[in-house]
């Protein structure tokens, strides 16, 4: 196997026979831009020939880790993790395994945009603009994750374009359930960890608004960006490399 989505379609078990099938030191991964990310880390670990798998999403991951005594194998597999809503709390205790590497931020993107400094990119007005806009998208997020959090399902992968060009949504997602009360603690918080706490493809699409706008000399996609910062191995990047060695008693390539 090499780094590739072909797992996104396949079976839990389905996935477990591939695994039995093979002799490759392996990390599986969620799927998405996860490919465009990891594919630097088969680069990076060459050495051993590592692959990398995408599985189609968290749950099937999850339950791939769940069952790993069905096809573990001599030169290991790893598993590697968004963190999502556990980012507000902590990982569950079950999932604290070495060979389980969560995200820093809620996605691997938050990590990528974290290490890659992206907003440099911005120019002044345009970071004005963003971080207005950002504040007026966190008022709504907050409440929706304090739902979530709750119980309640708030469709957090709602694009931003559709709160923040959409007035009557915005008032709408905003309005307080009976007996409810504005998380100001909680909006404070997500607003001092941005970076870490907002869904990372929210993130980035908010970030896209002002670098990808019709006029704008250089117009730049959030793939293009996640793939110069994934290739320069920033610091978040290489503590999931160094676990990575760590899990196959391996250095990268570039270590």
């Amino acid at each position: 196997m090499t780094s590739k989505a072909a797992g996104n379609d396949m079976t839990v078990d389905e996935l477990i026979a591939t695994l039995k099938r093979s002799s490759l030191p392996t990390v599986l991964t969620e799927g998405g831009d996860d490919i465009i990310v990891f594919r630097w880390m088969e680069k990076s670990f060459t050495n051993i020939g590592l692959s990398v798998l995408a599985v189609g999403g968290r749950d099937k991951l999850l339950q791939l880790f769940s069952r790993r005594n069905e096809y573990e194998n001599e030169t290991g597999v790893a598993f590697i993790a968004d963190k999502d809503s556990w980012v507000f709390g902590a990982v569950p205790a079950e999932y604290e395994i070495d060979n389980l590497i969560f995200t820093w931020g809620y996605s691997i993107e938050n990590d990528l945009y974290s290490d890659g400094d992206v907003e440099r990119i911005l120019s002044n007005d345009e970071r004005h603009n963003y971080k207005i806009e950002l504040q007026k998208y966190l008022k709504w997020y907050a409440l929706a994750i304090s739902r979530f959090l709750a119980g309640l399902d708030q469709g957090l992968g709602i694009h931003p374009n559709e709160i923040l060009d959409n007035d009557a949504r915005m008032q709408q997602g905003c309005e307080l359930l009976q007996n409810e009360i504005y998380p100001d603690e909680l909006f404070g918080k997500i607003s001092d960890n941005y970076v870490q706490m907002v869904r990372g493809k929210s993130l980035f699409a908010l970030l896209m608004r002002h670098l990808s706008y019709a006029g704008r000399p250089v117009r730049h996609n959030h793939k293009s960006i996640i793939e110069i910062v994934a290739s320069a191995e920033g610091p978040l990047m290489k503590a999931i490399y160094g676990r990575i060695g760590d899990i196959f008693g391996a250095a990268s390539n570039t270590a």
